[in-house]
C-alpha cells in the first residue's frame, strides 16, 4: 500500500464517523420534536401542574431577593456622635484621624450651621433664625459588610473618646435586618430544593409515560441494533424542551406577579420609596430558580430514560 493512501483512509474514516454522529443527533432531535408534538396534552398537563404549584414560591423568591437588596442598600452601618460644646477644631481633627485609622471608616463632620440646616430640613420647615445652640457633630459610615463585633467595638471605642458627649448607632436595627436577610437566604435555598425535587418527579412520571406509550417502537429500535444511549436522547431532549418552556413561563409570571404586588409589600414593610422598577435588581435569584427548574426537569427525563434496558424490553 502506498504511503499516501493511509492518511487518505484515516480522513475517510473520520468523515464517516462524523457523518454517523451527525445523522444520529439529527435523528434524535427530529424524534424529540415528534414526541413533543404528539404528546401535547401530556406535556401541557405536566408543565401546568408544576407551573401552578411553584408560581407562588417562585414569586416569593423574587420578593425575598428584592428585600435582601433593600437590606443591603438601606441599612448601612453608621454611628452618630455629638461633640462637647467646648471642643476645639484641632481636637475634632485628631478624632477624625484616629477614627479613619480603624478600618476603612468614612467620617463626615457637621458644623453647627450645617447641623442646624439639617435639623430644620428634617422638620420640613424653612430655615429660620433660632436661639438654639447646635454643637459640632460627626457621622461615621462603616463598610457595608462589616461584622457586628467590629461594628460594636469601633463604636464603643470612639464613644469613649474624651471629646464625645453622646453617641448613637443603628447596631440594633442592623442585627434585625441581617437576621431578616439570613431568613430570606434560607427560604430561597429551601424553595430551590423543593422545586428541584418536585420538577424532577413530575418530569420522571411524564417521561415514564412516554416509554410505556412507545414501548413497541423502542423494542424495534433495540432489535435493529440502535444503541441504548441513542434511543434515550429523544426522551432527554423532549424533557429539556419542556423545562425551557416551563422556565420561561415561570420567569415572566413570577416577575410580573412580584411587580404587581410591590405596592402592597412596600406599604406593609414601610419601604415606601422602593418602587416596582427595582425588582429587576433581584433577577439573579430568579434566574437561578429558573435554571434549577430546567435542570431538574431534564434530570427527571434522564432518570426515566435510564429505565430503557434491552433485556427487559426484548422479553
Amino acid at each position: 500500500m502506498e504511503r499516501g493512501a493511509i492518511p487518505c483512509l484515516i480522513r475517510i474514516f473520520m468523515v464517516s464517523q462524523f457523518l454517523k454522529i451527525y445523522r444520529t443527533q439529527q435523528w434524535s432531535f427530529k424524534t424529540s420534536i415528534y414526541l413533543f408534538r404528539n404528546r401535547k396534552l401530556g406535556n401541557f398537563i405536566s408543565i401546568a401542574t408544576i407551573f401552578f404549584a411553584i408560581l407562588i414560591p417562585s414569586t416569593l423568591v423574587v420578593v425575598s431577593g428584592s428585600l435582601m437588596n433593600i437590606v443591603q442598600n438601606e441599612t448601612r452601618p453608621y454611628s452618630y456622635f455629638i461633640f462637647k460644646p467646648d471642643v476645639s477644631e484641632r481636637e475634632i481633627e485628631r478624632f477624625v484621624e484616629q477614627a479613619s485609622e480603624l478600618w476603612e471608616i468614612k467620617v463626615d463632620v457637621l458644623s453647627p450651621e450645617k447641623l442646624r440646616n439639617k435639623f430644620f430640613e428634617s422638620l420640613g420647615i424653612d430655615i429660620i433664625n433660632s436661639s438654639l445652640n447646635f454643637p459640632y457633630s460627626a457621622q461615621v459610615v462603616y463598610p457595608l459588610h462589616i461584622t457586628m463585633d467590629k461594628f460594636k467595638s469601633h463604636h464603643e471605642n470612639m464613644s469613649s473618646h474624651e471629646i464625645i458627649q453622646s453617641a448613637e448607632s443603628n447596631h440594633g436595627l442592623l442585627i434585625r435586618a441581617r437576621l431578616a436577610e439570613k431568613g430570606a437566604i434560607g427560604f430561597i435555598w429551601i424553595t430551590l430544593l423543593i422545586i428541584t425535587i418536585f420538577c424532577a418527579l413530575v418530569s420522571y412520571v411524564s417521561s415514564k409515560n412516554v416509554l410505556l406509550l412507545y414501548s413497541e417502537e423502542i423494542k424495534s429500535l433495540i432489535l435493529s441494533g440502535l444503541a441504548l444511549k441513542t434511543i434515550r436522547l429523544p426522551i432527554i431532549w423532549c424533557g429539556a424542551m419542556n423545562g425551557v418552556i416551563l422556565g420561561t413561563l415561570l420567569y415572566f409570571a413570577s416577575v410580573l406577579l412580584a411587580e404587581q404586588s410591590s405596592i402592597l409589600i412596600n406599604e406593609y414593610l414601610f419601604f415606601l420609596d422602593y418602587h416596582s422598577k427595582n425588582w429587576g435588581e433581584s433577577e439573579s435569584h430568579t434566574l437561578v430558580l429558573i435554571l434549577a427548574s430546567i435542570t431538574s426537569y431534564t434530570l427527571g427525563a434522564i432518570i426515566a430514560s435510564r429505565q430503557i434496558k434491552a433485556e427487559i424490553l426484548i422479553e
